[in-house]
């Protein structure tokens, strides 16, 4: 779709106030879905196996994206996570 072209807007009658607006938001949004982007992700697990057929896990991780021609957004954005788990 086109950034304010695909909704229906009914205009406010003559005793109504207009809603404010923040079009940042509709074009941060738009863009946000419509950017053309690369990713890619690295982790690293620790298992440690236990006596008892299960075993016990760390797990460190970095995503990266990275959005093209963007405007109203940053251009890439990381993510760091921890994890801690058991499996049995």
């Amino acid at each position: 779709g086109m950034a304010r072209q695909d909704g229906v807007y009914t205009p406010p009658s003559s005793s109504q106030t207009p809603p404010a607006s923040k079009e940042s938001y509709l074009y941060r949004e738009y863009e946000y879905l419509t950017a053309t982007r690369a990713g890619g992700q690295v982790s690293f697990r620790y298992t440690r196996l236990m006596p008892n057929q299960a075993s016990g896990y760390l797990q460190l991780g970095y995503s990266l994206l990275r959005a093209f021609h963007t405007t109203y957004l940053p251009g890439s954005a990381g993510t760091a996570g921890i994890s801690a788990g058991y499996t049995f």
